[in-house]
C-alpha cells in the first residue's frame, strides 16, 4: 500500500496551460502538460533517457518534448525516440483525473474513489490552493483547533474575549478525530451580519473531523441563537486536504460551500465574491501564522497543551501511524524507481 493509492488534488486546471509544469508533491519530483487534445499527463520530471528535467521542454501537439535530445511522450508516458524508431521507451505516468477544478493524481492501480465534493443545497463558493513553507505538521495543526481565531482572525471565529466560554470535545478512532466546539462568535461588522443573518452574541459552532489516507479535513459550521437555539440562515461545509511536499514544505487545498435558507439565497451570487474575498483573506492570515511556527517546536516531547489542544494530542497519534503505515521511505523508493524503464 502506497500514500499514492488515493487521489489527492495537485493543481489548479485552469493554470495548466501550454507550457509544462514542474511540481513537487509527496518527495515526487513531477511534470504536468496539457496536450493538444486536452488531456493532462503527469509523470516524474525526469527523462528515462539520460535524466533531463521534462519540465524544461516544450508540448508539441499531444507529446511532450525533452528538450535535450527530443525524445517524447503522450500523457499515457508511451514514448518515442527521434533518433531511434525502434527504441520503445515509457515514462512512469500517474493516473491523472481533473475534478471540480482540479488537477487530480494517484498511482496506477490504486484504490481510491474521486470524492463527490458536493452537498445538496450548498454552491460551492471558494478553492483555495495555497502552498506553504512549513511542514505539514503544521498546516493540519493550524486547521484543527480553533483557539487562534479568537486572537488572530478578522470576521470567522469565536469572541476573543469570551475564548473561556467556548465548549470543545474531541473524539477518535483508529481512522479519524472529530473535534466539535461551541461558543460566541466574534463582533462581526454590520455587513457580514447582514449578508450572513448572524447577530451579535450568537453562538458559532464546528463540527470538524479530519481523516487518512488521503490526510484531509471536513467541517460543518453554523450559527445558533444562544436563547432558542434556532440556526441561523447561512450554513457552510469545507473539506481542505493537507498534502506533505517535501521536508518543510506543504500544500492546503480547501473547498468552502455555502447554504441560504430564505431571501438571502436569491441574492447568494451577488454575496459570493466578497465572501470569497473575505475567506482568502482568512486563508492569507493563516498562512502567516502557519510558516511562523518554529518547526522543531512540533516535535518537542511535553508540549505544553491547553484544553483546546487536546484533540491535536490524539491527531498526533494517528498522524505517526499514518506515516509508519505509508512511510515517508516507501515514497522515496517509489520515486527512485519510476525514473527509469527503457526497453529495446
Amino acid at each position: 500500500m502506497g500514500i499514492l493509492d488515493q487521489w489527492h488534488p495537485i493543481y489548479p486546471s485552469r493554470r495548466l496551460g501550454k507550457r509544462p509544469v514542474a511540481l513537487k508533491v509527496l518527495d515526487r519530483e513531477l511534470v504536468l502538460f496539457r496536450s493538444a487534445s486536452g488531456a493532462v499527463g503527469v509523470f516524474p520530471d525526469c527523462c528515462p533517457h539520460r535524466g533531463m528535467r521534462l519540465s524544461l521542454g516544450k508540448v508539441a501537439g499531444d507529446r511532450l518534448v525533452c528538450p535535450y535530445h527530443g525524445w517524447c511522450f503522450d500523457t499515457c508516458g508511451n514514448g518515442e525516440s527521434p533518433g531511434s524508431p525502434k527504441l520503445h521507451v515509457r515514462a512512469a505516468a500517474l493516473e491523472v483525473a481533473e475534478h471540480r477544478g482540479l488537477v487530480w493524481v494517484k498511482d496506477v492501480g490504486g484504490t481510491g474513489t474521486l470524492p463527490t465534493l458536493q452537498h445538496e443545497g450548498y454552491d460551492l463558493l471558494y478553492l483555495a490552493y495555497v502552498p506553504l513553507v512549513a511542514p505539514v505538521e503544521a498546516l493540519m495543526e493550524n486547521f484543527n483547533e480553533i483557539e487562534h481565531t479568537g486572537t488572530a482572525h478578522w470576521q470567522f471565529g469565536y469572541d476573543g474575549d469570551r475564548m473561556d466560554e467556548v465548549s470543545v470535545e474531541s473524539e477518535a478512532d483508529d481512522r479519524s478525530v472529530r473535534i466539535r466546539t461551541s461558543g460566541p462568535t466574534m463582533r462581526q461588522w454590520p455587513t457580514s451580519r447582514l449578508a450572513m443573518g448572524t447577530r451579535s452574541g450568537d453562538r458559532m459552532k464546528f463540527d470538524w473531523t479530519t481523516s487518512f489516507a488521503p490526510l484531509h479535513s471536513t467541517a460543518d459550521i453554523w450559527w445558533e441563537d444562544p436563547h432558542t437555539g434556532e440556526v441561523r440562515p447561512c450554513r457552510i461545509k469545507e473539506t481542505a486536504y493537507y498534502i506533505p511536499v517535501g521536508p518543510g514544505e506543504s500544500l492546503a487545498v480547501s473547498f468552502y460551500f455555502w447554504s441560504f435558507r430564505g431571501t438571502r439565497r436569491l441574492f447568494r451570487h451577488l454575496l459570493r465574491p466578497f465572501a470569497a474575498l473575505g475567506v482568502r483573506y482568512e486563508l492569507s492570515i493563516d498562512k502567516r501564522l502557519i510558516e511562523n511556527v518554529i518547526p522543531q517546536s512540533l516535535y518537542t516531547p511535553g508540549r505544553r497543551l491547553g484544553r483546546f489542544d487536546k484533540g491535536l494530542h490524539e491527531l498526533r497519534k494517528l498522524w505517526q501511524r499514518w506515516r509508519e503505515e505509508y512511510g515517508v521511505s516507501e515514497v522515496e523508493r517509489d520515486n527512485r524507481d519510476a525514473s527509469r524503464d527503457v526497453s529495446l
